[in-house]
C-alpha cells in the first residue's frame, strides 16, 4: 500500500515538472495545469516576458488579488509591521499596504535582505 501512495505522490510532482520542461508557460487554471506554448518561426528569437517599470505599483494603487500577505518578515530583514499596515508580496516586489483597502502605501523591496 505504501508503494502505491509513494508512486501516486511521485507522479503528482513529476508530471508537472515534465510538462514544464516542454512548455513555454505553465499555469494553474481551475485546479488543472495549462500549458501556453509560444510559437516562433525557425531562426527567430523566442520572446521573453520581463517585468518593467509599469508593473511596479505606486502609492495609492490597489494590490492585485494575487498579492500575498507576508509573514515572518523579520527573516527578510524587514522592520515589524504595524500602525494599520501589512507587508504584501506580488510580482517579486514587497509593498507596505493597508489590509482593508489593499491600497499601496509604499514599495519596500529595497529594504529586504538577500533572503528575499
Amino acid at each position: 500500500m505504501k508503494s502505491v501512495i509513494y508512486a501516486a505522490g511521485l507522479a503528482f510532482f513529476l508530471v508537472p515538472m515534465a510538462q514544464a520542461s516542454t512548455c513555454g508557460t505553465l499555469s494553474l487554471v481551475d485546479g488543472t495545469l495549462d500549458c501556453q506554448q509560444e510559437v516562433t518561426a525557425p531562426g527567430q528569437a523566442k520572446r521573453i516576458s520581463v517585468m518593467d517599470s509599469r508593473d511596479v505599483l505606486k502609492p495609492g494603487d490597489e494590490l492585485p488579488p494575487r498579492a500575498m500577505v507576508m509573514i515572518n518578515t523579520a527573516y527578510y530583514g524587514l522592520p515589524p509591521a504595524g500602525g494599520g499596515w501589512w507587508y504584501f508580496e506580488t510580482n517579486g516586489e514587497i509593498y507596505r499596504a493597508d489590509p482593508g483597502s489593499r491600497r499601496v502605501i509604499e514599495r519596500v523591496t529595497h529594504l529586504a535582505n538577500s533572503s528575499f
